[in-house]
């Protein structure tokens, strides 16, 4: 997304993300890339992160993380890589 006002592109950058009900924005000034992700942590099927995930990051949740906290790794790596998309504009 873009900020205008009066017709005039406006000299930031926003991220913009929402799930559940709630709403985030991001906005950097300058015209800075910059991208945000708001994720509800929910378990998501091993296929998911197959997919989703490089080698070294299913080895780092498989390290870090046990079944009680995964959800919560699983779910930070995603919302993270999510951010990084959105601020290259691939997101």
């Amino acid at each position: 997304p873009t900020a205008w006002s009066s017709g005039q592109r406006l000299p930031i950058e926003i991220s913009l993300s929402h799930t559940g009900g709630r709403a985030m924005c991001t906005v950097s000034p300058l015209r800075r890339p910059v991208g945000c992700d708001l994720e509800k942590i929910e378990s998501r099927a091993r296929a998911f992160e197959r997919d989703f995930f490089t080698e070294g990051e299913l080895a780092w949740v498989d390290r870090v993380a046990d079944e009680a906290t995964r959800a919560g790794w699983v779910t930070l790596v995603w919302s993270a890589k999510e951010s990084v998309l959105k601020a290259l504009g691939e997101g």
